[in-house]
């Protein structure tokens, strides 16, 4: 996440970046314009000094000669040299510092599975680790590798292909589609439904709403109120929710009425809704704001405030990224 520079009371406030673990505690102080979340013990961030990389204790482990750089994924990053934002164009670095491909590009994404996506003048290519295109094919969108599989985009209609550039899902959906656990949830004429790595339907678009497979669990909606069906499509909680999120390790946090709770996934509650937010949960971490103050908890732990931050993430290899005006 970045960082910003804003007006208030007169003066410029200046939003510092740093790090939190679970108990609350400021781990590394806010010492950064940018900050990110950690990725095999390490973070990009952006100091005083320029962009870095630095590991769990904040000290910082490599420079690099650019004035924005994203999280490190398989080894790869995306950068830029521009100082105008708005006029950004963005390149491929690797941890080291060779370039890959230089910033030519409007938007870059990460690498996932061992492919890159570059985007120029409204086309999006898929690339190599070596920065070479992986396949022939210009796409109007694309997705991220997963399982194998990516959605990609023709005359706004989209499908899913393999890493050789096959279609193995049609262009015939009207929305993205992300392959998890072997299933993708797909939009056709504004009602949601999965189908299956083959492209068979696992569940017929008919819904208001349809989710990813999570702890055999997946959220969707029907006549306004979210509930969950398995795998196979049946009902195991009945909706009866206002809103709710995904299942993220067995649990799942849901709306009654107002209030937000947290339920496992036979549909017991293990918070009753009393929340005023609840959400998100990941590495046994819940955020929660209760009686207008934001902070965490975990499962059975005690409320933390975090109410002195004005931005917190979720909680990614122990630690969370925070920051407020100083």
């Amino acid at each position: 996440m970045s960082g910003f520079t804003r007006q208030e009371k007169g003066g410029i406030k200046l939003r510092k970046f740093g790090y939190i673990d679970t108990s609350g505690t400021l781990q590394i102080p806010l010492n950064f314009h940018e900050a990110y979340s950690f990725n095999n013990g390490e973070a990009s961030c952006r100091d005083d000094d320029g962009v870095c990389l630095i590991n769990k204790t904040g000290k910082t482990i490599q420079r690099y000669p650019f004035t924005f750089l994203s999280p490190f994924y398989e080894g790869v990053a995306y950068f830029s040299n521009s100082t105008d934002i708005c006029s950004r164009k963005f390149g491929y670095v690797k941890r080291d510092g060779t370039v890959i491909l230089e910033p030519i590009y409007d938007e870059v994404f990460d690498f996932h599975e061992g492919v890159g996506r570059v985007k120029r003048e409204n086309r999006m290519i898929y690339v190599d680790i070596a920065g070479n295109p992986l396949m022939n094919q210009v796409f109007e969108d694309a997705g991220p590798f997963n399982e194998g599989l990516a959605y990609v985009s023709q005359n706004d209609k989209y499908g899913a292909i393999n890493r050789s550039g096959d279609f193995i899902v049609p262009c015939d959906y009207d929305a993205p589609l992300f392959f998890q656990n072997g299933r993708a949830v797909i939009q056709m004429n504004k009602k949601y439904g999965m189908i299956n790595e083959l492209g068979e339907f696992v569940i017929k678009p008919q819904l208001n709403y349809l989710g990813p497979l999570c702890a055999n669990r997946i959220l969707f909606k029907k006549s306004g109120k979210f509930g969950f069906m398995d795998e196979a499509g049946n009902v195991a909680i009945e909706p009866i929710f206002t809103d709710a999120d995904d299942f993220c390790d067995n649990i799942a946090c849901v709306k009654v009425g107002s209030k937000w709770g947290v339920i496992n996934t036979d549909g017991e509650f293990i918070y009753e809704p009393v929340f005023n937010y609840a959400g998100p949960y990941h590495e046994g971490i819940l955020h929660v704001t209760f009686n207008n103050r934001h902070g965490i908890q975990s499962i059975g732990g005690e409320f933390i405030s975090l109410q002195e931050y004005d931005f917190v993430t979720t909680f990614i290899e122990g630690l969370a990224v925070v920051s407020k005006n100083v």
